[in-house]
């Protein structure tokens, strides 16, 4: 579904650069661990963004 969008995104702005990650990667940047749960990447998503 991710893929559908950013491609659909890219036909109709094709000026915006547009960029895939694998949801392990994204997981690990965010929590520290690529197979974080969703709860623990909520979480910190949270918390990077209130401060």
């Amino acid at each position: 579904m991710i893929f559908r969008f950013s491609r659909n995104r890219k036909l109709c702005l094709p000026s915006l650069p547009v960029s895939e990650y694998a949801a392990n990667r994204v997981k690990k940047s965010i929590v520290g661990v690529g197979h974080a749960d969703k709860d623990q990447v909520a979480m910190m998503v949270q918390r990077l963004l209130s401060g």
